[in-house]
C-alpha cells in the first residue's frame, strides 16, 4: 500500500484515537459487552481500497487491534454506489462483529438517488459513533473550455 502523506496520517491516527477510545468507554458500560471481541470483527469500507474511507479503516482496525487484542479486518465491498457493502453489513447478524465505516452517502445520500435500496438506512444499522468529518469543494477554470471568455463589448 502506497504510503499516506504523513500529515493525513498523523490526523487519521489521531481520530482512530478518539475512536478507539469512545468505543472502549461505550463497550464498559455494558458487562455483557465487557468480553467484546472473542471472535475477529470485520469493518466493512463500501469503497474501493486506498481511499480516504479505506485508509482511516486500516488506521482504525490496527488501533483497535491493538486495544483489543483481537484481530480487526478491513473488507472493501466497493460498488452500486456504496449499496453491496451497506447490503452485506444490513444482512450479517446483529452481534457487533460486522461494522459499516462509511461517509454519508451510503445512509443519507443513496436513498434520494434510488427508488429502491436492498437495506432500510433507518432499521437495518445502529450508528456507534462519529469517527470523523471532512468538507469538500468544487471548482473549475475561470476560464477555460467549460466557461468560454465573453467578448468584450465594443
Amino acid at each position: 500500500m502506497a504510503r499516506v502523506n504523513p500529515v493525513i496520517e498523523r490526523s487519521l491516527s489521531w481520530c482512530a484515537a478518539a475512536a478507539v477510545l469512545i468505543l472502549s468507554a461505550l463497550l464498559s458500560q455494558q458487562p455483557a459487552l465487557a468480553q467484546y471481541p472473542t471472535k475477529p470483527v470485520h469493518i466493512v469500507v463500501p469503497y474501493p481500497a486506498g481511499g480516504a474511507v479505506d485508509a482511516f479503516a486500516r488506521v482504525l482496525s490496527q488501533r483497535l487491534s491493538e486495544v483489543w487484542n483481537q484481530q480487526v479486518v478491513v473488507d472493501n465491498r466497493p460498488g452500486a454506489s456504496t449499496m453491496i457493502g451497506a447490503d452485506q453489513v444490513a444482512k450479517s447478524p446483529a452481534d457487533g462483529y460486522t461494522l459499516l465505516l462509511t461517509a454519508e452517502l451510503t445512509l443519507v445520500t443513496v436513498p434520494h438517488l434510488h427508488e429502491k435500496i436492498p437495506y432500510d438506512p433507518i432499521k437495518d444499522f445502529a450508528p456507534i459513533t462519529g469517527a470523523g468529518r471532512q468538507s469538500g469543494a468544487s471548482g473549475v477554470e475561470r476560464e477555460g473550455s467549460c466557461c468560454p471568455r465573453q467578448e468584450k463589448a465594443r
